[in-house]
């Protein structure tokens, strides 16, 4: 779909995750043909959505308790309804339909249990997710800025200041932080690295990473994996998201969006080993079934590989509508649902100890958001205080600009939540558009940028402005760096500090978030900026 018409959607088209709680010892395992089947006594055709792996009996074939398991199922409506469901909801999408038909007086339930015991049925939208906002309402607040040359020694350097004890010189040496967002094939990146030269060294040392001289394992590994067809999709119809320099939605490229983030962390924990996983397609958008692929990925291998190895999950993403946007038909029912399902896709790995950093989220805009509230974070970082389904190893990252203010754009990271530094917004020149006449618009230069300055390895960039002609200016450097501003970027900060806490940790059942937020107290979080 061309986002450029101003549609919002938030949800795949006629899809549905169903996941299915039932007891043991069990006549059998739950599995789609069984949800398939009770779908259709309800007047429901249901297939399986494809090609992602469709179902987890959690955790990995384990049980969720003593006496309990769980399926999940990833499931599309296929046309041929009858009339009377598709007066329930729009003529193209009966997914709320079905969810209410499923759920009135627990019918699917009901269906379920005339095959074998079922103890709950929960019905959900297969919900898409985006960086650091939800599709065409931002992410992240603006397009990547081209930034001047670099001095000769080519580092655009962060550093804490002032941490207490051993983590001021810890590296984040023995962690591991994965990186579930977008990125660009190896192939660019290596060329990148190539023609910048000594004029990016962190670009040098991500690429030293990657194939170390000395012939060790990689401690840079980029997972570029192919994304499911309705995700992937083609221009104009791909789905995208984003806000161009005035505010305005709009969608552009951003596959360097998940380097950006993946270079922040290795700045600030450079023994760490980062691991970037393609969840997002280049326009920042993907869905719960890829994440949830993700998510087992790293589950299954700490079982195998990264067994005893501490490890941080990076979200800069967000999922579920924003407070303010609340589509028709979406009840608190269904989204306190949606919830519940989707952190039983993190618990598990909480429950193994993973840290989970997630950015806040950026509807606090005010150049879209009239009522100037400032907004509390989104999902998944909003799972840090859920109340109903709280976990207690993620962390909300909000963002403060260059004074230590809050970002205009930020959402409140909440309670359980910290800021740090993720820029301010820019400053276009000229300073409001003009109908579509101002096509060439460049950031204000009369005061510095207010960004944090990473990696950018793509040729070129998304014009500033939605209306710009062409679309894709040349970058005009080959030095591989780019101004960006969003919580998505104070996200990874922080990530590289949880790396930092878990190196020099002295035992596992230390309270990483409780060390973060207490660090925090102390005034030392703020970054420095060489």
């Amino acid at each position: 779909m061309n986002m450029n018409m101003g549609t919002t959607i938030y949800w795949h088209t006629n899809q549905v995750i169903v996941r299915v709680k039932y007891p043991v010892p069990s006549s059998g395992v739950i599995g789609a043909p069984d949800i398939i089947r009770g779908a259709s006594g309800l007047g429901v055709d249901l297939s399986i959505n494809s090609p992602l792996p469709l179902q987890r009996t959690a955790p990995m074939g384990g049980a969720i308790s003593d006496t309990q398991r769980e399926a999940v199922v990833f499931c599309q409506i296929n046309p041929g309804m009858s009339s009377d469901m598709q007066s329930m909801g729009e003529s193209n999408d009966q997914t709320l339909a079905v969810i209410k038909l499923f759920d009135d007086d627990q019918a699917l339930l009901k269906e379920l249990q005339k095959q074998q015991p079922v103890d709950e049925v929960d019905v959900i939208p297969h919900w898409f997710k985006a960086g650091t906002d939800y599709i065409i309402q931002g992410c992240p607040i603006s397009p990547p800025i081209p930034s001047k040359e670099h001095t000769s020694s080519g580092q655009w350097k962060l550093g804490f200041l002032q941490l207490p004890g051993k983590l001021q010189d810890a590296t984040g040496k023995g962690a591991t932080v994965f990186v579930l967002d977008t990125t660009p094939p190896i192939e660019q990146i290596l060329k990148a690295a190539e023609q910048a030269g000594e004029r990016n060294m962190l670009l040098q040392d991500m690429k030293q990473a990657m194939n170390p001289a000395n012939g060790g394992a990689p401690s840079l590994k980029i997972h570029y994996q192919d994304l499911p067809a309705i995700v992937e999709g083609t221009p104009p119809e791909r789905m995208v998201t984003g806000k161009d320099i005035y505010g305005r939605h709009t969608g552009f490229p951003m596959a360097d969006h998940g380097l950006f983030v993946a270079g922040i962390v290795h700045d600030l924990a450079p023994k760490a080993t980062i691991e970037v996983v393609r969840v997002l397609n280049d326009d920042g958008v993907g869905d719960i079934q890829t994440l949830k692929k993700a998510l087992d990925d790293i589950l299954s291998r700490t079982e195998t590989d990264l067994k005893g190895v501490p490890l941080v999950v990076n979200l800069s993403l967000v999922f579920l509508p924003p407070e303010d946007d609340i589509p028709d038909g979406v009840t608190p029912l269904l989204l306190n649902t949606s919830r519940n399902v989707l952190s039983s896709l993190l618990q598990p790995l909480a429950g193994k100890g993973v840290m989970f950093v997630a950015a806040a989220g950026n509807d606090s805009d005010p150049r879209m958001n009239q009522s100037e509230k400032r907004f509390g974070p989104r999902y998944p970082a909003a799972f840090a205080q859920d109340q109903d389904y709280p976990i207690a190893t993620m962390i909300s990252v909000g963002a403060v600009n260059r004074n230590g203010d809050a970002a205009l754009y930020s959402n409140y990271p909440g309670a359980n939540g910290i800021a740090t530094y993720g820029g301010d917004l820019p400053k276009p020149d000229p300073w409001l558009p003009s109908a579509m006449s101002h096509t060439d618009v460049h950031p204000d230069t009369t005061t510095p940028i207010d960004a944090l300055c990473g990696l950018f390895s793509a040729a070129s960039f998304p014009a500033l402005s939605k209306n710009g002609q062409p679309p894709e200016v040349p970058a005009g450097s080959t030095s591989a760096w780019a101004y960006w501003s969003g919580t998505s970027f104070a996200a990874p900060i922080m990530s590289a500090l949880v790396a930092r806490i878990l190196q020099t940790r002295e035992s596992k059942n230390t309270d990483v978030r409780k060390v973060m937020l207490d660090t925090a107290k102390s005034g030392t979080l703020w970054t420095s900026i060489d």
